[in-house]
């Protein structure tokens, strides 16, 4: 299974749930703490939500080969 978090802003409480996830792989954008609650971690230079899906869908697609 998998956690894909789409904030693209920071949020302590988010992070906390996630962090509490029995998901297998978590995946989210780059944000300056709470990093270490996913496996995988995006920085991506456009700070819009259509932009990081896109961004998450090249990078899941190219590890799930």
């Amino acid at each position: 299974d998998l956690m894909i978090d789409l904030n693209l802003k920071a949020n302590f409480s988010l992070k906390v749930l996630s962090s509490l996830s029995n998901a297998k792989f978590k995946v989210g954008p780059n944000h300056q703490y709470g990093n270490e609650t996913f496996d995988l971690t995006l920085d991506i230079q456009e700070q819009r939500l259509d932009y990081l899906i896109e961004q998450m869908k090249v990078y899941l697609n190219m590890i799930n080969k």
